[in-house]
């Protein structure tokens, strides 16, 4: 894992200074000193304003250089460019964790990312922790300590919990934290990071991994700025048997805007974030109401325990059906129960109940807990269905009776049971109230929220490469990469060293000659996409990894052609890793040639997302194609703009000399180095009539 930050200080501390406190009503320096009273920290607080004495009936200090110790922690409560003189203080007198209040940094324009720029270097200067800024604060719910000036905290009584909940923006959090805490379901922390100047995400999940009061976390998030961090901690997260529910905002043109001018950042690309995201354990979802319902899903059992074949168990057929209705528009399955467990299941039911799926099993069925409690243990052993869905109606007398019972064969069952209940009042509400049922009022957020933990565990991610693949009709008018890269390196473009071979003797001798590390591809035509079929082996360091590399690559293509070419490989000096992007020319009968770009190797499909543009293209378009993709378009430096551009533009225009002759041609991936872009590896397509000395 990456180094985690020691974030106890801030998230656990056992004293608290608050830059700026105030008696002013309404203030943050006053809230946050209500907040710390109305929590009960018993650590030290220590408030400071050179203006006063006394605040909030605490002795209140003129400085930070005048507190009586080091505190763990400092809220600074000062307007955007005060904040910067206060933070060096604080960094100066020892102080490693700070919570910065004020807007008015990156959001704000080019002062305000000046402002942070400069924030940031003290952090780096002091070694410091900063929440912020931008943020409301986070409050440990557990150990009573609270550094947030929401007023929301005030609003019910004082609750710990095991559901950890951070967001980029303060108020989706505390939402739900606020609906959770409605239903008896208490919070460990609520975490506010704002603009993310120093800590982000990341930081404070690697926290929460070792967390022993956090089972639950929920993050909402405008934007990934470490992917590749972010998969390793949700990784590390699932491995240590706690959840991870994400609700990201920015999702569609308007709201990634609206997330830009909020956070000073733009949204990642949603196509690609997901996958992985899912890919990696965690549980995506849309609104407040479906994280809820996520976690309180979570919290009956982890998301490898549940599925999506579904039983329903209703009352009535009306309220059966349309439960049906919205579990398979949900992608949910409502099998129809065999023949067999129908007959096991008929003992004791109302003569009119209906046992195919959903079950109606009528009022007075409904309502006797010993049909429901045979009805659970019957579905719970059979091997038809992986979840049960009972289905409560109303607030009457009858309800309130039924939720009851629930609630007390939940406690002795081990079946994977939700409740979705309309028209659900204070009454059924206060009976599920702290269980460990799955209540959900809003049904179809719920159904929602099942989906989600089922494809969290169930992502169909990338291609198997070690999956065999069926054999391919040859095309005689493919144009195979040892085709066409000798012309494209004959043309001056970046090709690495490359040659064939059809022996192990050969293939080493080739090796040597060009140089550790390399690359091992089939040359067979019938295997056009080679690392989708186990053909295609890299990082090769040395003779004895060569030899079973080529051992490997023969073997599965000679099941995919069995000619004599699959025993001839071609070896390639193995090109440094970098982003990758996907270069395609073609003939559009509507517009004739056309340059396409798009993230490359295997994310090409998982990212689904290319720019288009009509040849000849000018140097200035290619570069805005480029910058405009997703990931890491924008991060480009300018010789890596410039030298992809000259490989672009030049690749371009040797296709276009050709194009009556070779309609299509792909270079996927090309990657990006310091300077420029290597092909490192290349499709064609010839015309029908024509032909391409190879």
């Amino acid at each position: 894992m990456t180094n985690a930050r020691d974030l106890s200080g801030l998230l656990n501390p056992r004293s608290i200074t608050v830059i700026g406190a105030s008696d002013r009503p309404g203030s943050m320096g006053e809230k946050v000193l209500a907040n710390i009273r109305f929590a009960g920290f018993t650590g030290g607080v220590f408030p400071v304003n050179p203006g006063r004495e006394v605040v909030g009936g605490l002795p209140c200090f003129p400085s930070t250089e005048a507190l009586p110790e080091v505190p763990d922690v400092a809220v600074v409560s000062v307007a955007a460019a005060a904040a910067l003189d206060e933070v060096d203080r604080l960094g100066k007198f020892g102080v490693r964790n700070a919570v910065i209040y004020g807007a008015g940094f990156r959001e704000a324009g080019v002062e305000g990312r000046e402002l942070e720029r400069q924030l940031i270097d003290l952090a780096d200067r002091h070694g410091m922790n900063l929440m912020g800024p931008n943020t409301v604060g986070a409050t440990n719910f557990n150990n009573r300590a609270t550094t947030s000036f929401s007023l929301l905290l005030q609003s019910a009584p004082w609750a710990g919990g095991e559901v950890a909940l951070i967001g980029q923006s303060g108020s989706i959090p505390s939402l739900i934290q606020t609906m959770a805490r409605r239903e008896g379901i208490g919070a460990s922390h609520l975490i506010g990071s704002g603009n993310e100047a120093v800590l982000d995400i990341v930081d404070y999940l690697n926290y929460l991994v070792d967390d022993d009061g956090t089972r639950h976390v929920f993050a909402y998030m405008e934007q990934i700025r470490r992917g590749g961090l972010l998969l390793d901690v949700v990784g590390r997260l699932s491995e240590a048997g706690k959840s991870l529910v994400i609700m990201r905002g920015g999702r569609t043109n308007t709201g990634s805007a609206a997330a830009a001018s909020h956070t000073g950042a733009m949204a990642g690309d949603n196509v690609v974030a997901d996958r992985l995201l899912r890919e990696a354990g965690a549980v995506l979802v849309t609104s407040p109401d479906e994280a809820l319902a996520a976690l309180k899903i979570l919290r009956v059992r982890p998301a490898s325990g549940w599925g999506r074949r579904t039983a329903i168990i209703a009352s009535s057929g009306g309220s059966g059906v349309a439960a049906t209705d919205l579990a398979e528009e949900n992608d949910l399955e409502v099998p129809v129960l065999s023949p067999d467990l129908q007959e096991d299941l008929e003992e004791g039911m109302p003569p009119l109940a209906v046992l195919r799926n959903p079950i109606d099993l009528m009022p007075s069925g409904f309502a006797n807990p010993q049909i429901i409690e045979r009805l659970l243990q019957k579905l719970s052993d059979s091997t038809e269905v992986d979840t049960i869905v009972i289905v409560g109606v109303y607030d009457v007398d009858a309800s309130v009776l039924m939720a009851r019972t629930i609630v007390g064969l939940a406690n002795s069952t081990s079946s994977a049971v939700i409740v979705p209940w309309w028209g659900a009042g204070e009454r059924v509400r206060a009976e599920f109230a702290d269980s460990k049922v799955a209540f959900l009022p809003d049904m179809t957020a719920g159904f929602r929220a099942l989906n989600a933990v089922w494809a969290s565990q169930h992502s169909t991610g990338r291609t198997d490469h070690a999956t065999p693949a069926q054999p391919h009709a040859e095309d005689p008018l493919l144009l195979t990469e040892s085709v066409l890269k000798p012309q494209l390196r004959d043309a001056g473009l970046a090709v690495p060293a490359t040659a064939t071979a059809s022996t192990r003797d050969a293939v080493v001798g080739l090796a040597e000659r060009i140089g550790f590390p390399v690359v091992m591809k089939a040359t067979s035509p019938l295997i056009p996409h080679r690392s989708a079929v186990g053909c295609l082996v890299a990082n090769i360091q040395d003779v004895e990894a060569l030899g079973r590399a080529y051992d490997t690559i023969v073997g599965r293509a000679r099941a995919i052609d069995p000619s004599d070419r699959s025993s001839e490989v071609l070896v390639e000096r193995m090109v440094a890793p970098g982003n990758e992007i996907f270069v395609a020319f073609r003939v559009d009968p509507s517009f004739g040639p056309i340059l396409v770009v798009g993230i490359g190797g295997v994310m090409t499909e998982l990212a689904g997302v290319l720019e288009i543009a009509q040849l000849p293209a000018a140097r200035e378009r290619i570069a805005a194609m480029l910058t405009t993709l997703p990931i890491f378009g924008r991060s480009l430096s300018p010789e890596q703009l410039e030298g992809t551009v000259t490989v672009i533009s030049d690749a371009a225009q040797w296709w276009l000399e050709r194009s009556d002759e070779i309609v299509e041609l792909e270079l996927n991936p090309l990657v990006l180095g310091a300077d420029g872009a290597t092909i490192v590896d290349a499709l064609g397509r010839r015309a029908a009539l024509a032909g391409v000395s190879a």
